[in-house]
């Protein structure tokens, strides 16, 4: 459903209904945000296999200035990642027939996708599935549920948003 009102609103949002604006705002996440014009827009691969947890990621994501692309498999995040050349790919640890961690293997392994930054998004706490993550090649952990703060402060560590983006979204 999300992603049907950015799609039909053209990539932008006028509202967010019973959302305070203190809230949103404390956040980092301007009330009523405008079309984002910038020269490109960094683009960001979310893998979920849970539709509403990888709609609001992505919801949040393209607020935050980011161009968001979606796959629910890790097999079609492979395919995908070579196809459009994600500047970063969120990933769940937990998908289905291919887990995260043989995701971020495979990636790291093509020379077309190697340098491309995979965070990895869990609700595993730090562990064995966490480090085997980080060994097969992954950048960061973030543990679910994720702090919007905290994932823009990540976010924009590993792909500034141009100033044009902020401007836009500043309006």
């Amino acid at each position: 459903m999300l992603t049907a009102i950015i799609s039909w609103s053209e990539g932008t949002i006028p509202s967010i209904p019973k959302m305070p604006r203190n809230l949103l705002s404390s956040i980092g996440i301007p009330y009523a945000p405008t079309r984002v014009i910038a020269n490109r827009k960094k683009k960001i691969l979310v893998v979920d296999d849970y539709d509403d947890c990888r709609a609001l990621l992505s919801l949040c994501i393209n607020l935050f200035g980011y161009e968001v692309f979606e796959v629910p498999t890790a097999h079609e995040a492979v395919e995908r990642a070579t196809s459009v050349h994600p500047d970063l790919i969120m990933m769940d640890l937990s998908l289905p027939g291919m887990s995260g961690e043989e995701a971020t293997t495979c990636l790291k392994a093509n020379p077309a996708t190697r340098e491309i930054p995979v965070l990895i998004s869990t609700a595993f706490i730090a562990g064995t599935q966490t480090n085997r993550a980080l060994e097969a090649g992954a950048s960061e952990i973030l543990h679910k549920p994720l702090d919007l703060l905290k994932l823009r402060e990540v976010l924009s560590r590993y792909l500034p948003v141009e100033d044009a983006t902020i401007k836009a979204l500043a309006r």
